[in-house]
Parts: C-alpha cells; sequence; structure tokens
C-alpha cells in the first residue's frame, strides 16, 4: 500500500490480489472485503482526484490571467501526446481538457504575436516619419540661410555699386 498511489485501479488490483493469494494458500481463510469500506475509500480517492483537477483548473485560470504570454508560454510548451480512450474515464478528461487549453494558448500566443509585429511596424513607421520630418526642417532652415546669405551679399553688391556710383 505504502509504494502505491491510492488509486480506484489499484484498490481494485490489490483486492484481487489478496483474493488470489488466499486461494493459492488455502490455509487462510477466505476473508471478504467490506464492500462498505472500499466504496468509501473509492469515493474518497474520487473526491481527491476530482479537487486536485479542479484546484489544477483554477491554478491554470489563474496563471493565464496574471502570468504574460511569454513567460506562461516558456513553462506550456509541451503537448500532451497521449491517446484518448474511454470518455468516462477522468484522466482522459484531464488530457483532453490540457489539450484545449493548449490549443487556446497557441491562438493566444499567434494573436499576442500579431498585435506584437503591428504594434512594432506602427514605431517604425512613426520614427521614419519623425526623421523625415527632421529632414524637411533642415532643408528648409538650410534654404532660409541661403536666401539671407543671397539677401545679404545683395545688398553688399548695392550698397558697393552706390559707393563707386558716388565716387
Amino acid at each position: 500500500m505504502k509504494k502505491h498511489k491510492m488509486t480506484e485501479n489499484n484498490l481494485e488490483q490489490l483486492e484481487k490480489n489478496i483474493q488470489a493469494h488466499q486461494q493459492d494458500e488455502g490455509r487462510l481463510p477466505s476473508i471478504q472485503p467490506d464492500n462498505q469500506s472500499i466504496r468509501s475509500v473509492r469515493s474518497n480517492v474520487s473526491q481527491k482526484s476530482k479537487a486536485s483537477v479542479q484546484s489544477r483548473v483554477v491554478r491554470q485560470a489563474d496563471q493565464e490571467s496574471c502570468i504574460s504570454g511569454t513567460s506562461y508560454q516558456s513553462s506550456r510548451m509541451q503537448k500532451s501526446l497521449y491517446e484518448l480512450g474511454d470518455e468516462d474515464d477522468e484522466w482522459a478528461t484531464i488530457i483532453k481538457f490540457d489539450q484545449e487549453l493548449y490549443k487556446k494558448e497557441k491562438e493566444l500566443q499567434a494573436i499576442r504575436e500579431q498585435e506584437q509585429k503591428r504594434k512594432m511596424k506602427r514605431e517604425l513607421d512613426r520614427q521614419v516619419q519623425e526623421k523625415q520630418r527632421m529632414v524637411q526642417g533642415e532643408r528648409e532652415e538650410l534654404d532660409q540661410y541661403n536666401d539671407m546669405q543671397r539677401r545679404q551679399l545683395n545688398l553688399m553688391d548695392q550698397r558697393e555699386q552706390e559707393r563707386q556710383d558716388h565716387r
């Protein structure tokens, strides 16, 4: 009992082993297991497994809401490879739920990546526009400077011409 986890399957196997062992030895009187105690242990195991599944679902939901996509993404990279068997099996249901979560996480990751690309493109476009405005502003300043220099040269030429005319 101490070597194995207490699951419904393990309890059934243990029950079968005890009965087979008793029949093989023949010396010991046949002990019928108390069905009520077995049912209570099975229900406890079932309740514990349901509680652990529910707590796992709650933890995963909390993680999804609290953790950013990139850090959570690295912890959830492996996909469950188990084949789904009986639909009534709790583990099959858990695995199916896990696979659905994985698919949703991949979809959300793709959406986040697209949004990040759009933001990056907008930022780069904004930077290009800013640079073009700066270049345009520098050209205008240079043109204004050149115009002012020409006016000053023309003014100096006029004054020089006036001096020569007055002499």
